[in-house]
């Protein structure tokens, strides 16, 4: 009698790795984004009966926010004090930065959203 080998149980290769991650990518991508493709006849019709004004304050906070990811870019970005003070700056502005772009790119913008919001459901939109 000669004995069989059992073979070993194979672990995870680059390729399933790969695959993992795709797979994860690909969930994560139809639960984030299914939902809004969904409520894109609803937006349309938000923005076709919008005023010009709340449009133009939308576009400036889109751009805002745009320019304060620039910003974050080049070392600004919360949580980066340990980085801002590696390059010479003092522990105190490099807090009072950070801070400050915590404000302008989370707090700042979440009072004229509310404020769309609320016109927008007085206006029946929502």
């Amino acid at each position: 009698m000669t004995a069989t080998k059992t073979p070993a149980p194979q672990s995870f290769t680059r390729a399933h790795l790969r695959t993992l991650l795709m797979v994860l990518v690909l969930g994560l991508a139809v639960h984030v984004l299914l939902p809004q493709v969904g409520e894109l006849r609803h937006s349309v019709r938000a923005i076709r009966h919008a005023s010009w004004g709340w449009l133009v304050l939308g576009l400036a906070a889109t751009v805002a926010t745009f320019l304060s990811a620039a910003v974050a870019a080049n070392r600004l970005a919360p949580g980066s004090v340990g980085g801002l003070t590696g390059v010479g700056v003092a522990e105190g502005p490099a807090v009072t930065g950070v801070l400050g772009f915590r404000l302008l790119t989370y707090w700042l913008p979440i009072p004229p959203g509310y404020l769309a919001l609320r016109h927008l459901r007085h206006r029946q939109l929502l």
